[in-house]
């Protein structure tokens, strides 16, 4: 079966015909003076506010996603090339406090506008969308459970080089794909969900 997975895909299965596509954020650029005082903080507090409102926007239509996903999104709308010190403090200080808030919510590496289940839904996306390192463990965790559904025992290698395949069109399967997805594997694994057999990869019954 591994051999048919790798020359032809799953049979019958794809998911691009099962679930939505992940929608991109379309913000307008906002105008942001970052001009910091000696403290770290900005001259301006208006402009910690727009900041404030475009991570609202992002995460309204892209949540859950990863915090380096978002702050990478901020910084394409207020016009930042490089995330610096002063920049990434600054980005920590306002989703600190938003998470203290419950404006937002924060489990590992995953920020979300609402609480974070340990698996949230598939949405299908390719690397220009979102590049599948920035994807939420929770997310390639639901994404692994209902490939090993449809396929039955799997083994690592093969689960991880087909969802990110089928799932993220990404036909890669270099070093830091495979160290994400073992990951993912462990996470499934020490949540309850899947564990192994002699061949391979299961759903924990």
């Amino acid at each position: 079966f591994e051999d048919v997975e790798e020359k032809n895909g799953i049979p019958e299965f794809d998911p691009s015909e099962i679930f939505p596509e992940y929608r991109v954020a379309d913000i307008n650029p906002v105008s942001v003076n970052l001009e910091f005082d000696q403290y770290g903080d900005l001259k301006r507090s208006y402009g910690r506010t727009r900041i404030n409102n475009v991570i609202d926007q992002v995460l309204e239509i892209e949540s859950p996603m990863t915090i380096d996903l978002l702050f990478k999104r901020v910084n394409s709308v207020i016009g930042i090339g490089r995330m610096g010190t002063r920049i990434q403090k600054l980005y920590d200080s306002i989703t600190r406090k938003k998470t203290r808030a419950r404006t937002a919510y924060l489990r590992g590496d995953t920020i979300s506008k609402e609480p974070i289940p340990k698996l949230v839904s598939v949405r299908i996306s390719d690397e220009e969308d979102r590049p599948f390192l920035s994807i939420p463990i929770e997310e390639l965790a639901n994404a692994s459970i209902i490939l090993i559904e449809n396929t039955g025992a799997i083994s690592e290698e093969h689960l991880s080089k087909n969802v990110a395949r089928l799932f993220y069109n990404n036909s890669r399967s270099g070093k830091k794909i495979m160290t994400k997805m073992k990951k993912v594997i462990r996470y499934l694994e020490s949540n309850g969900y899947i564990e192994r057999d002699s061949d391979g990869l299961i759903l924990k019954a």
